[in-house]
C-alpha cells in the first residue's frame, strides 16, 4: 500500500510539474511526459494503480491535447492507457493462474454483441472511410473496457481508498486551474498557449468568457466536477470532525464557484442532483449524516445566493444564465426544438446508421469528407443528444445493443445498492456516491452526446465497474457468513 501511494503521489507530481514547466518554457515535448509515465505505471504496477493513474491523467488530458495542438499520441492518450491496462490485467491473470476470466463481469455477452455490431458498421455503404470507422470504433469500445478492468482491479474495500483520493486530486486540479483562469481571463490563457485563442473562438470572449480548467473546451472542467463531486464529498466527510468541516467547505466553495462561472447550466443542475442523492441517502442512514448533510445543504443555498448577489461585471452573464433556469420550460423548448423530428427522419431513412465518426468530436478529423457527402453531409453530423448520435452512427440495432449493455450494468449497480441497504458494508457510502454520479450523466443524455467521449465515458464505465464489483464482494461475504452461521 505504501509503494502504491508513493507511485501515485509521484505521478501526481509529474502531472503538476509538467503543466507548470510548460507554462514557463512552452516546450511541447514535456507534454508527453505524463503519458509516458502513465504507460509505465499501467504496464508495470498493480491494476488499481493503473486505474488511479488513468483518472489523474484524464483530469489533464484535454489541456495536454490542446496545448500540443492535438498531437496524435496525446489525442489517443486515454486509449493507449486503457490498452496498457488491458494487457497488464490479462498478463497478471495468466501469471497468477486465476480462475476468473477477464470478461467475467456481469453482462459481458451484451458487450460482445455491441462490439460485433460496431464491426458490422465497417461495411456500412454510407461510411466515409475505413480509417474513420477505425477511429470511431475506439469511441464505442475503448471506454467500455474500463468496466471490465475496474471490475477486475477492485479486490476489496481497501482498493477504493487510492481511487477515491485520486478522484479528489483530479477534481482539485480542475477546480484550482479553472479559478486561476477566470481570475486572469483571456490574457492569462494566452500565457499558457496560443492555441487557447483558437479554442475560445468568437463566442466565449469578454463577458462571455468561460474557464477551461484542464479541459480543451470553454467550461469543460464542469464535466469532471459534477460526476465526481459526490465521491469526493464521501471522502471528505469521513475525516476528523473539524478537518471534515473545513475540507467540505473549501471543496463545495471551489466547485460551486467553478460550475457557476463555467456557465454550463446542465452541469450545475446535475451536480446539485448528484449531491442531493448522496446527501439524502446518507441522512436516511445515520443521524450524524443528517446533521452533516443539513449543514451542507444550508451552505449551498448561502453560497449560491452570495454568487448571484456579487457585484462583479464578469459574473453578469453567468447570473443571467442561472436566472434563466427559472423559466426552465422555455430553455428546454429552445434546446429540444426539432429533435424528435430529426430522430424520426434518421430512423425512417437510414435505420442502420451512416457509419462511424459521423457525429460530435469524433467527426472533427473527417470534416472535409462529411461536407463533401452530398447526400448525408454536415447537417447529419450534428447531434444534440446521445440517442440521436447513436442512431446516426450505428443505427437502430446498434443503439439498442449499446443502451442494453449500459442499462443492464446500471441496473445491476442500483440493485446491489438496494440489496445492501439494511446490512451495508463500510464501502456503502462510496457506492452511493459513485452511483449518484453515474445517475446524473443519464440526465444529460437528452442534451448532449458527450457521454460517448472523455472524460464522461471513461469515468462512468470506471465507476460502474467499481460499484458492481464492490457490491458483489459484499453480497458474497454476506452469503459466506450466513452459510457459516
Amino acid at each position: 500500500m505504501s509503494n502504491q501511494r508513493n507511485v501515485l503521489l509521484t505521478y501526481f507530481g509529474i502531472l503538476l510539474a509538467t503543466l507548470l514547466v510548460f507554462r514557463l518554457t512552452h516546450a511541447t515535448a514535456i507534454l508527453f511526459l505524463p503519458l509516458i509515465a502513465g504507460l509505465v505505471i499501467c504496464s508495470r504496477y498493480s491494476i488499481v494503480s493503473g486505474v488511479c493513474t488513468f483518472v489523474l491523467y484524464l483530469s489533464a488530458e484535454g489541456a495536454l491535447k490542446l496545448m500540443s495542438d492535438y498531437s496524435l499520441p496525446l489525442r489517443l492518450g486515454p486509449d493507449l492507457l486503457i490498452i496498457a491496462l488491458l494487457f497488464q490485467a490479462m498478463r497478471k491473470e495468466r501469471v497468477q493462474n486465476k480462475q476468473t476470466r477477464f470478461f467475467a463481469a456481469p453482462y459481458s455477452i451484451l458487450f460482445w454483441i455491441h462490439v460485433g455490431w460496431c464491426l458490422v458498421e465497417f461495411c456500412n455503404p454510407f461510411s466515409i472511410g475505413l480509417d474513420s470507422s477505425l477511429a470511431g470504433y475506439k469511441v464505442y469500445v475503448s471506454s467500455l473496457l474500463l468496466y471490465f478492468i475496474t471490475y477486475l482491479a477492485i479486490e476489496s474495500d481497501e482498493s477504493l481508498t487510492p481511487l477515491s483520493w485520486c478522484m479528489l486530486g483530479a477534481v482539485s486540479l480542475q477546480t484550482i486551474f479553472a479559478i486561476e483562469q477566470f481570475s486572469t481571463g483571456e490574457m492569462g490563457l494566452a500565457q499558457w498557449s496560443p492555441h487557447y485563442a483558437t479554442a475560445l473562438g468568437v463566442s466565449f470572449r469578454g463577458v462571455f468568457f468561460r474557464p477551461f480548467g484542464l479541459s480543451n473546451v470553454p467550461g469543460g472542467a464542469s464535466t469532471m466536477l459534477y460526476i465526481l463531486a459526490p465521491v469526493c464529498l464521501s471522502v471528505l466527510i469521513k475525516q476528523k470532525r473539524y478537518i471534515s468541516i473545513i475540507a467540505c467547505t473549501l471543496f463545495l466553495s471551489g466547485i460551486g464557484y467553478v460550475l457557476f462561472v463555467s456557465q454550463i447550466r446542465a452541469a450545475l443542475i446535475k451536480c446539485m442532483i448528484g449531491l442531493f442523492i448522496f446527501s439524502a441517502a446518507t441522512a436516511l442512514r445515520t443521524s450524524r449524516g443528517f446533521w452533516q448533510i443539513s449543514g451542507i445543504v444550508a451552505f449551498g443555498f448561502v453560497a449560491i445566493s452570495w454568487l448571484l448577489g456579487m457585484n462583479d461585471p464578469r459574473l453578469e452573464n453567468a447570473r443571467k444564465r442561472v436566472d434563466a433556469l427559472s423559466k426552465i420550460q422555455s430553455v428546454w423548448d429552445v434546446r429540444s426544438e426539432g429533435t424528435t423530428e430529426s430522430i424520426l427522419r434518421i430512423v425512417s431513412e437510414q435505420p442502420f446508421g451512416l457509419g462511424l465518426s459521423r457525429v460530435g468530436a469524433g467527426s472533427a478529423p473527417f470534416r472535409d469528407r462529411i461536407e463533401a457527402d452530398q447526400r448525408y453531409g454536415a447537417m447529419w453530423s450534428f447531434a444534440d443528444n446521445l440517442y440521436k448520435a447513436l442512431l446516426i452512427e450505428i443505427g437502430v440495432p446498434g443503439a439498442f445493443f449499446f443502451l442494453a449493455f449500459l442499462i443492464a450494468v446500471t441496473y445491476r449497480a442500483f440493485r446491489l445498492l438496494i440489496v445492501l441497504w439494511r446490512n451495508s458494508p463500510p464501502s456503502y457510502p462510496w457506492m452511493i456516491a459513485a452511483a449518484a454520479g453515474v445517475f446524473t450523466t443519464f440526465l444529460g443524455h437528452l442534451g448532449s452526446e458527450g457521454f460517448l467521449y472523455q472524460p464522461e465515458a471513461g469515468l462512468v464505465w470506471l465507476l460502474l465497474g467499481a460499484v458492481v464489483k464492490t457490491g458483489t464482494l459484499a453480497v458474497n461475504e454476506r452469503r459466506r457468513e450466513a452459510q457459516a452461521f
